[in-house]
């Protein structure tokens, strides 16, 4: 960071980047279990919508692929 012109705190930069927090595996399983639970419903409810249009969007790139070889 010696190329950094002015005033630059690189303290607070990397505290605010996160530098030196360790975070455990079973504090991941717990956030992630808290958002899960918060956002259930609304998981529940686009659960196959999404993976139709992933899966859509997948056909496409597998079908324009295909194409762009065959007139290759």
């Amino acid at each position: 960071m010696s190329h950094l012109k002015g005033n630059f705190n690189v303290k607070d930069f990397e505290s605010a980047c996160g530098v030196g927090i360790t975070v455990s595996p079973e504090e991941i399983e717990h956030v992630v279990e808290n958002v899960i639970k918060k956002h259930r419903d609304e998981l529940l409810d686009k659960r196959y919508s999404e993976i139709t249009t992933l899966e859509y969007q997948a056909s496409n790139l597998h079908t324009a692929n295909t194409v762009h070889a065959v007139v290759s």
